[in-house]
């Protein structure tokens, strides 16, 4: 007798258990089907509802962190892209999102160290290129923002950035022309001015010049070997170009100097697949 009471109270708890992931699973699609037709202040509700009957629910709390940031609450998208990471620690999505908050939140260090932790488990992660191009684009560190645009665009030749247009007009302003100006004349009055040539290569490479700029970053070499930033972009440009040999070379001297830059060691990872592949 107490044998089948206890069958009957397990088959009771299955079917009560099974019917509230059920509910959890219809609010979730509803909430799921409302974001899809942008309907965010649905979608929250709705997915408030699913996460209520099942606190773990990680797909709810993920697309509820998405409908936030559609709705402006920043703090509260990044409250459920944090939940879902510690549910899931290796998911690029979560990491790209959680970005994007933190740039909303003006935690730039922060959305930088996401955005770079969704390409560690996704490198092709094309969002995560572009919105990487678009925050250094914002901060004006032009070279850096046309480094990650490159990539986007080899992952998709078809995306054209806004930010990308206006890094090409930037060779028609004044402060661009001034600029090198200056460093075409401290070149003339020290041909050996390894500075004026590193600077005047990231201004070529702004403006799209990648022959000239890597002609520049060479002289900046020759003339002082010390100034291992020059390797660094003449080795983006190589992989760019598709140089990968000279790219590991440059690479490989640039961290030996600079060991923990992340930057750096991606691109080696990237190189030395491209390498293996011959």
């Amino acid at each position: 007798m107490n044998k089948i009471i206890l069958f009957v109270f397990l088959i009771n708890l299955f079917l009560t258990q099974n019917l509230f992931s059920q509910s959890a699973n219809s609010l979730f699609d509803k909430g799921n089907t409302a974001f899809d037709l942008n309907n965010y202040s649905l979608a929250e509700e709705y997915l408030n509802q699913a996460i209520e009957k099942k606190q773990d629910f990680e797909k709810a709390i993920f697309v509820r962190g998405k409908s936030r940031m559609e709705l402006g609450k920043f703090n509260d998208a990044l409250d459920d892209f944090t939940k879902v990471l510690a549910i899931n620690p290796h998911e690029p999505e979560y990491f790209y999102f959680k970005g994007r908050s933190e740039w909303r939140l003006n935690r730039i260090k922060v959305a930088i160290s996401d955005l770079e932790n969704a390409l560690v488990y996704n490198p092709n992660h094309f969002e995560a290129f572009q919105t990487l191009g678009d925050l250094y684009f914002e901060l004006k560190m032009y070279p850096k923002a046309k480094s990650y645009f490159d990539k986007a665009v080899a992952l998709n030749p078809a995306y054209v950035p806004k930010s990308f247009k206006s890094l090409q007009k930037k060779q028609n302003q004044d402060d661009y022309k001034e600029a090198m100006e200056e460093f075409n004349r401290e070149i003339e009055e020290n041909p050996k001015n390894a500075e004026a040539y590193f600077n005047r290569g990231l201004h070529k490479e702004m403006i799209f010049d990648n022959n000239g700029a890597y002609a520049d970053f060479s002289k900046c070499i020759e003339a002082d070997s010390s100034l291992k930033i020059a390797y660094f972009y003449r080795a983006v440009i190589d992989i760019n170009t598709k140089n990968f040999k000279n790219a590991y070379n440059d690479i490989s001297i640039y961290l030996k100097k600079y060991p923990t830059d992340a930057d750096a060691i991606r691109n080696l990872e990237v190189v030395k697949a491209e390498l293996r592949k011959k």
